[in-house]
């Protein structure tokens, strides 16, 4: 689903204040090439998997 942005201000200042840790949000990074392997991991919630990002196309 979509983020609320309605008052994101108040939370990217705690954020960046450090009040608010990030490391839980993102819970895995994959670049494009493995897009694939990516919505997998996330379909079966491997290793806790929650949220990803996917990163630009990276030159192998």
């Amino acid at each position: 689903g979509g983020v609320d942005a309605c008052n994101m201000g108040e939370t990217m200042r705690l954020v960046r204040e450090g009040r608010i840790g990030t490391g839980c949000l993102i819970s895995g990074r994959y670049p494009l090439n493995d897009v694939v392997e990516a919505y997998r991991a996330f379909e079966a919630h491997e290793d806790g998997c929650l949220k990803l990002v996917i990163t630009p196309w990276e030159d192998r």
